[in-house]
């Protein structure tokens, strides 16, 4: 499950103006940071030479060697004047503040080979050495690691480049990373060719042949999406595409391609976008299309009504077009939550799905935001005001991050009864949208999508044949249009939905990190937490493995239970004790053993990512520096309420959420509050350290008022598979990914979904790109050992599905 919203304010990177000096002589040269490295190289070619940059008498920047400055390089970028810029790191300073790129020698040795010269990679990675050294500049992208960040990507001329060169003719570079501006939190980049152009002229230079600096297009400011643009032919980028889906027990990561698309979605007014009945796409957010589709609000109301629900939509086309006989048509995915932002997640990982699947076969990627989510209307935000919603959410932590005592669950009870109150009043429009949310009346939306998809499919094609005898043959009533799906955790519900309600429907159907859809219905969270504790334990244990480079550790510990019992004292010592603290915004609050357990099992989602700040944060709080503890609740300060509204922003995640689970699920409001101290208890035995934190998810519907109009409750299961698309019966078996270690998604969630799909495979490899060509699945029980491990520098570019 991901429950943490999206924002969508956006921070541009301005021009570092910097001055240099070397020698100890005065100021040399002014101007940005890569033109002062460009006029540099000119002055001093490869000589060394100590380099300090500032930008006051205050400041200093760095040279890239030293990232331990006193002020983030980030924060300049950002033309952030504030020195408490860098107290928002929710990550330490030191970690992962390069990377290496062996993956793009190939790229380098390319521009080599005209020259004859012939240099290896030189894997070791160490300060000293080599025997020439040269900074520099390339450009690239940068997307959070954060999932709970505001700031989706960037742009950047300026990624900072110490290139090495080594005796044997090796050579190697550390590519500095960036710091987001909206969390701090270090990025990884993905690089365009200017990587291994500025490297192999360094090379070129160094063998003493003459040759000319590699372009450089000056100014300050955004760059250029033209300097940004990356050559999907280029070797690099071949070398890119070849990369598959990896699975790292239990979080979804995937060899990434290398992107130039501004992923900001407040910069794109999708009031401008008309709703229409028919589905017809305008170009938005840099080589995207998006439409706002309409839908009947009641699919069940046989009357006439002009209510209307306007869903917004993105793709990201196929490299090919429509009527290429290598076209594989469109995968929709959706990024679970519920109630996250399809479009946001096609913005951030729409390429790195479609270079999972494209193969023989190129698929277009397509998404969009279900009923009340994001930027379809009406929302489901129950709040007039950001000060109201801020108001609400402080109040509720009064008592949500306590026990589960008969006592405190009565007023945990009746602000959930008040919150259910609040979002079941009638909207402008005369009635509640969260009414009309749940997963039914979305997977009802989708065949009328997969229709309007078809339909425009067909119209192109006829617009591009030359003659009238060349128009398609319309098709049979058994041929109709059929979905090609991918969805992450609660959209393997929402498949499953659409599998059991419409299986004649259905071509492909991979669903990730698999929910049960009886517990669903049910309201009954306890199978998810079948491995919860494992994903605790592999922490701990990876943890002792990793020794000095896992903060947590020590030198006198035997076992990783040294760490883990550490960590448990200070549990134990927050539950006797909450500790006061101030939040970022200067907002006083307290760190409670809840908040602290919460912030654990986020961090099981994403552990090669998230399992270093993780530990930083629990050794930072046993030294009583709770700073990062804190920053880990996303914890701000009260919303200022003469701030207006940032466009496109999207608060209301958490309230999308309840209207789908409680929708979705069984009426539970007449249960006492004796029930739910039975129901935390009984999670709590499953999971003693999260239990609790997944109970009150269905404890959230104790006081939800609006029931939903149209509801499916099963049963959960499809006819066996046939592959030439005979009525009522899916074109191929479902593909079901789980992990081997999973801390709400358990594998044996997704062996118990697969006995009602016959012929479905359940898998914990990486084989989607056969599957969605053609359909055919893995030996059963296939696995692969993962590529990458928490702890350890990762060689391939990554994102995180959602999960």
């Amino acid at each position: 499950m991901q429950t943490p919203g999206f924002a969508n304010s956006r921070g541009q990177y301005p021009t570092a103006q910097t001055s240099i000096s070397g020698f100890g002589q005065g100021p040399l040269l002014t101007g940005s940071l890569g033109e002062a490295a460009e006029q540099l190289e000119q002055r001093f070619a490869a000589t060394p030479f100590a380099l300090s940059a500032f930008t006051g008498s205050d400041t200093e920047i760095f040279h890239p060697r030293f990232h331990r400055i006193s002020k983030p390089i980030d924060s300049l970028l950002h033309n952030d004047p504030s020195p408490a810029a860098d107290s928002t790191s929710t990550m330490p300073r030191g970690t992962r503040a390069w990377s290496l790129f062996p993956e793009h020698h190939g790229s380098v040795e390319d521009l080599l080979q005209d020259e004859g010269l012939d240099f290896d990679f030189n894997h070791t990675d160490r300060e000293s050495g080599h025997i020439k050294e040269y900074d520099t500049n390339v450009m690239g992208r940068f997307a959070c690691p954060n999932a709970n960040c505001t700031q989706l990507g960037w742009s950047s001329k300026k990624i900072a480049v110490w290139i090495r060169l080594y005796s044997g003719s090796r050579y190697n570079a550390r590519v500095y990373n960036q710091r987001c501006k909206s969390c701090n939190s270090l990025s990884r980049p993905t690089l365009d060719d200017s990587y291994a152009e500025r490297i192999a002229y360094r090379l070129k230079k160094w063998s003493n042949i003459e040759v000319e600096p590699p372009h450089y297009s000056g100014g300050s400011g955004k760059p250029h999406e033209r300097d940004l643009s990356f050559d999907h032919t280029s070797p690099s980028s071949t070398q890119a595409a070849m990369g598959t889906f990896i699975r790292v027990l239990g979080w979804a990561t995937l060899v990434s391609i290398a992107i130039s698309v501004n992923t900001d979605t407040s910069d794109f007014d999708w009031n401008a976008v008309e709703p229409s009945w028919h589905l017809r796409y305008s170009p938005c957010y840099d080589g995207f299309q998006c439409a706002r589709l309409l839908m009947p609000l009641d699919w069940l109301d046989v009357e006439p009504s002009n209510e209307t629900v306007a869903l917004s939509m993105i793709k990201l086309p196929a490299a090919v077009d429509c009527n290429d006989a290598s076209f594989g048509g469109t995968v929709i995915t959706n990024p679970g939550g519920p109630g996250s932002s399809g479009v946001r997640h096609v913005l951030k990982n729409g390429r790195y799905m479609q270079t999972m699947m494209d193969g023989e076969k190129h698929f277009e990627i397509m998404s969009f935001d279900p009923r009340g989510v994001a930027h379809s209307k009406p929302a489901a935000d129950c709040y007039a005001s950001e000060p109201a919603r801020t108001a609400a959410a402080w109040q509720s932590r009064g008592f949500t991050n306590f026990d589960a005592s008969a006592e405190n669950l009565k007023y945990q009870k009746a602000f959930a009864a008040a919150r259910g109150l609040q979002c079941a009043k009638p909207g402008p429009h005369g009635y509640a949208i969260q009414e009309y949310m749940a997963t039914a009346s979305v997977a009802r939306d989708m065949v009328r999508i997969i229709d309007e998809i078809e339909s425009l499919h067909q119209k192109t094609l006829a617009q591009k044949l030359q003659h009238e005898a060349q128009k398609p043959v319309t098709s049979k009533p058994d041929n109709v249009a059929r979905l090609q799906y991918y969805g992450t955790s609660y959209g393997t519900f929402l498949g499953n939905t659409f599998m059991s309600m419409f299986p004649g429907r259905v071509k492909r159907m991979v669903l990730d990190g698999v929910i049960v859809p009886e517990d669903w219905v049910a309201a009954d969270w306890y199978s998810s937490l079948l491995d919860s504790e494992k994903a605790l334990e592999y922490f701990y244990r990876s943890c002792f493995e990793a020794t000095a480079k896992c903060p947590l550790t020590k030198s006198s510990d035997h076992s990783w239970h040294s760490i883990r019992d550490r960590v448990r004292t200070l549990l134990g010592e927050l539950e006797a004790s909450p500790r006061p603290a101030l939040t970022q915004g200067g907002t006083e609050t307290i760190i409670t053993a809840g908040m602290v357990r919460s912030s654990i099992f986020k961090a099981l989602y994403q552990p090669i990512d998230k399992f270093e700040p993780l530990a930083e944060s629990l050794a930072s709080a046993l030294q009583d520096n709770y700073t990062l503890l804190v920053q880990n609740t996303g914890l701000g300060h009260p919303a200022d309420g003469c701030t207006p509204k940032k466009p496109g922003e999207y608060n209301w995640l958490g309230l999308s959420s309840s209207a789908i689970v409680c929708g979705d699920a069984q009426d539970v409001t007449h249960h006492d509050e004796h029930y739910w101290q039975g129901y935390f208890e009984k999670l709590g035995d499953r999971s003693p350290e999260f239990g609790h934190n997944v109970a009150k998810i269905p404890f959230t519907c104790s006081g939800w008022k609006s029931r939903p109009k149209y509801r499916f409750t099963g049963p959960f299961s499809s006819p066996e598979s046939d592959p030439s698309n005979k009525q009522e019966r899916p074109s191929a078996p479902a593909l079901l990914l789980s992990s081997w270690i999973d801390p709400i998604t358990p594998l044996q969630n997704a062996h118990r979904v697969s006995k009602s799909h016959p012929g479905s495979r359940v898998l914990s490899q990486r084989v989607v790109r056969t599957y969605m060509a053609t359909g055919a699945l893995p030996d059963e029980g296939a696995q692969c050992e993962p590529d990458c491990v928490p702890w350890e520098q990762c060689d391939d570019e990554r994102t995180s599905l959602p999960r």
